[in-house]
């Protein structure tokens, strides 16, 4: 008979009633820094994804204000409503 067999050496290893103070603090520490690893890692993901999606819209902006400034013929109610622009947005042009 062992402490394998029975599973007291699974139990021990996983107790930390006999580990001494500054090892769990070692282990803490390691914890909170994969954590904070992982933070950073899912907000600069997170910063990623909106980055791409402000430039998408922004770039969509640029283009119905390209569209604006090439329709001189039309009259201001026919390009507020063929781009989808304010009137503001466009006596700005």
């Amino acid at each position: 008979m062992s402490f394998s067999n029975t599973g007291c050496l699974k139990e021990l290893e996983e107790s930390t009633k006999w580990v001494p103070a500054y090892e769990l603090i070692k282990r803490i520490k390691k914890q909170e820094a994969e954590l904070r690893k992982e933070a950073v890692k899912i907000a600069k993901e997170k910063g990623e994804k909106d980055g791409i999606k402000k430039g998408k819209i922004e770039g969509k902006q640029e283009e119905k204000l390209g569209i604006a400034k090439q329709m001189k013929g039309y009259s201001l109610n026919d390009i507020i409503e063929l781009t989808g622009l304010t009137r503001i947005e466009i006596e700005r042009l």
